[in-house]
């Protein structure tokens, strides 16, 4: 099938109306109605996710129904194929639901019979435009089958337009950071689970938020020495010195380790150029993150279904209750554990948890 939207001066208003999105959320709605119409879709959603808090940062929809919408959030996300490919494929690339499943499976799974179906839905394009560390986030469009699969056009429609969703969505993300820290900047501050610390550009401590003065008084990361801001770790705390003497303003995003091995990500921004005060906020990096399953496919050759076994793993859950959350019977999810172990080269879950975690593999954030 041949795209709709081939007309150049139609491309460029689309694109123009999706930058004007991150001004103005309201215009989404348009946008994925256009969106609709170009591949040929019944629905379109854009969407931040936090799979391990089970929030959703940033959503907008364009013919769904807001029913199913819920429930894709509480139940069914976690089984969905596009879902388990999101842990290993790239940011701007085109995913389709038979990519990493067979189509027969995917008419005989749970999620097609309790969520596709009733709907109407068959097949489904997305394409990711947020991984981080504990969200992703993808712009999608789902088919019904009267209309065909999709086909090399639309996929390469998506991931045309990807690049400058994901431009727009962190574009809006960022303004509306902005307005929260302006209205509600000491609530805010002390509200953040990450350590947030104030310097100067001599590297002055101006000011820290209650999550900072833990850290600091645990030890072991962060420590102030003659009212100067220093981090356990060598290069990090080089590179924050580096940041705030160069010429740039531009975020800058620094892994650090404390002491014990103890893994941290931290984000150092300009937040008032004409003072020179910047912001240092640092937070832990966990193992169960959606940014650890591309990780973890490249370190033991997973594969999508293997990932989406494994990490709810890491995060305590037994067998029974990772086939359940998963809509497969036990026998499939024991086979995809043995599958695991053997890669891995481990024989009991206890110890897959502990490899994994003290041979956790680095991740960008």
């Amino acid at each position: 099938m041949t795209v709709k939207l081939a007309d150049l001066e139609d491309y460029s208003t689309l694109i123009g109306r999706i930058y004007d999105a991150s001004l103005h959320p309201d215009l989404w709605v348009g946008v994925l109605d256009q969106m609709c119409s170009a591949v040929d879709a019944k629905a379109a959603s854009v969407h931040v996710y936090n799979p391990i808090a089970g929030k959703v940062g940033f959503f907008h929809e364009y013919g769904t129904d807001p029913v199913y919408t819920a429930m894709l959030m509480t139940t069914y996300a976690q089984m969905s194929p596009i879902g388990a490919a999101f842990l290993v494929a790239d940011v701007d690339q085109p995913i389709g639901a038979f990519d990493f499943i067979d189509e027969q499976e995917f008419v005989e799974s749970r999620f097609y019979k309790e969520w596709c179906a009733p709907q109407g839905y068959h097949d489904m394009l997305a394409a990711i435009i947020a991984k981080r560390s504990n969200e992703v986030g993808a712009v999608s469009a789902t088919r019904g089958i009267e209309r065909g699969c999709f086909g090399d056009a639309e996929r390469r429609f998506i991931g045309l337009i990807a690049p400058h969703v994901r431009r727009s969505v962190s574009i809006g993300e960022l303004l509306e950071r902005h307005t929260l820290e302006r209205e509600t900047f000491t609530s805010l501050m002390n509200g953040l689970s990450a350590a947030v610390v104030l310097i100067d550009r001599s590297g002055r401590v101006v000011r820290m938020n209650a999550a900072a003065d833990t850290m600091m008084s645990e030890g072991g990361v962060l420590s102030i020495r003659d009212g100067q801001i220093h981090t356990s770790d060598a290069e990090a705390s080089k590179s924050i010195r580096d940041g705030m003497t160069g010429a740039h303003n531009a975020p800058q995003l620094l892994a650090m380790q404390g002491e014990g091995g103890a893994n941290y990500v931290a984000a150092l921004l300009l937040v008032e150029p004409s003072l020179g005060t910047y912001a240092l906020i640092i937070s832990r990096q966990g193992p169960e993150t959606p940014a650890m399953g591309r990780a973890l496919a490249d370190a033991y050759g997973l594969t999508p279904r293997e990932i989406s076994v494994l990490m709810p793993m890491l995060q305590g859950k037994i067998i029974d209750e990772i086939a359940d959350g998963l809509g497969i019977g036990l026998a499939t999810a024991k086979t995809h554990l043995s599958r695991i172990f053997r890669k891995t080269d481990t024989a009991r879950q206890a110890d897959l948890v502990q490899k994994i975690l003290r041979n956790l593999p680095p991740t960008n954030t």
